[in-house]
């Protein structure tokens, strides 16, 4: 079976613990989706600890896309261009290759 969606049980079999965006989809095997501003991220499955180490690198990918994306906000309204964060996801890439190096 799979482990509850509310990321706070334990996974039946071998009583790993589940995390947010990561999701038993077999038989000892793991998936990661990781979501923002519209963009996400599944990985094919694999086992838990490459799991676990996927979804760490992409929570870090993730939080830096993030600050980026605001800090772009905040230097437009410095230079008094005001943009809402929504206005902006149309004009700034969710994802750059840097972001995951």
């Amino acid at each position: 079976g799979t482990a509850p969606k509310d990321g706070n049980s334990s996974a039946k079999g071998g009583g790993k613990q589940r995390k947010p965006g990561i999701y038993k989809v077999g038989k000892d095997l793991w998936a990661v989706k990781i979501a923002w501003r519209r963009f996400v991220v599944r990985t094919s499955p694999v086992d838990f600890d490459r799991a676990t180490d996927l979804h760490m690198l992409l929570m870090e990918a993730r939080e830096s896309a993030l600050k980026r994306h605001a800090d772009s906000v905040d230097n437009l309204k410095h230079i008094g261009r005001a943009y809402t964060l929504a206005e902006w996801d149309a004009e700034c890439t969710p994802f750059l290759d840097s972001e995951m190096q």
